[in-house]
């Protein structure tokens, strides 16, 4: 997402969003120029339009506590606060730069993202709660093959387009257990009509199920 593009978000459930804007020239005098020499931050990267990274659910769940972090020490008046969010925004801003580097290492620099898989991607953030959703139907939306669709999946996220709705829904599923929605409800509302299906397969993403995921989170 742009700075100052709109948006919205149609849900059941409250989310928090963070917007993070960086000045590079502030970036360089926090930092003696160190940070902005770094990709994806650095002069020519940074300008690039268009780039998306894809978090796993592990990494996601890393940026999520830096970002918690930063807005609790940046809320408290204690000794040290200033350096402790300096250190926190270094930490943030190099695994940025990290994930950055490894996307470009996997895809070369005139890989973009065709008109399909963008529709392809916004057709899953809508609708995966239907459980009825597959890579089959998305493809029949968006004009090419399931086969096909998937190898760009592939191609550009690093995962097939049935795995990434995967993960997507599992992504989702932590959310609404981190905000105390009910294990049942929280199966239902990311396409899944069995419980037991969705535990296991939960569980198989995330090492726990989703009732000790909620409580090790709380």
């Amino acid at each position: 997402m742009k700075p100052g593009e709109w948006h919205r978000y149609i849900g059941s459930h409250s989310v928090d969003l963070y917007n993070c804007l960086f000045e590079r020239n502030v970036l360089e005098t926090l930092f003696d120029g160190e940070l902005t020499r770094l990709p994806g931050i650095r002069d020519g990267d940074a300008e690039r339009p268009g780039i998306k990274l894809h978090l796993d659910i592990q990494e996601q769940k890393q940026v999520l506590r830096m970002l918690k972090r930063m807005v609790y020490d940046l809320q408290q008046n204690t000794a040290g606060r200033e350096i402790k969010l300096k250190s926190e925004l270094a930490s943030l801003l190099v695994d940025y730069a990290r994930a950055y580097e490894r996307f470009h290492t996997e895809h070369s620099a005139s890989d973009v993202y065709p008109n399909y898989v963008v529709s392809a991607l916004e057709l899953i953030s809508d609708m995966y709660r239907d459980t009825e959703l597959s890579v089959a139907s998305i493809a029949d939306k968006v004009g090419v093959t399931p086969d096909y669709l998937s190898k760009q999946f592939r191609s550009l996220t690093g995962v097939g387009a049935q795995e990434y709705i995967r993960r997507f829904r599992f992504s989702k599923a932590t959310e609404l257990l981190l905000g105390g929605v009910r294990v049942s409800d929280t199966c239902r509302e990311v396409g899944f009509t069995n419980l037991a299906h969705f535990s296991r397969e939960f569980k198989k993403v995330l090492g726990v199920s989703p009732t000790q995921y909620a409580k090790l989170n709380a």
